[in-house]
């Protein structure tokens, strides 16, 4: 049994992930843990923060690609990493059709693909 289906199952959410009547939960375990946090940081499902043993913690921090970091931490906030940094969910793919990469920038575009206007804002 992979972690999500772990954590889904002590929410007991795990059979409304695998029934997915709504189609909101995708079809991958790897969609199930980017619903399960969106559901998490929006208030409509309190799990408890891991532990790892009486004095560390999991990092619950959400990267670009929708996966969670995990890595060991002893702050509740997460990781040195992550702890002081504000948790904006997965990002979106990269509006160039041959690119895959994920990005959080308004304009859709992954820095590659940005072009001057990226380099405007970088020289400021």
């Amino acid at each position: 049994m992979t972690s999500i289906e772990k954590r889904l199952k002590n929410l007991e959410l795990l059979d409304e992930a695998i029934a997915n009547e709504d189609g909101e939960w995708g079809n991958t375990p790897e969609e199930w843990e980017v619903y399960l946090e969106i559901l998490v940081a929006g208030g409509a499902v309190e799990e408890d923060i891991p532990f790892v043993d009486d004095d560390y913690y999991l990092c619950p921090y959400i990267k670009i690609d929708g996966s969670i970091c995990n890595k060991g931490c002893i702050r509740i906030e997460g990781c040195g990493d992550h702890w002081n940094s504000k948790n904006k969910g997965p990002g979106t793919p990269c509006k160039t059709k041959s690119c895959k990469k994920s990005t959080r920038i308004e304009s859709g575009f992954c820095r590659k693909h940005t072009g001057s206007r990226y380099k405007k804002y970088k020289k400021m």
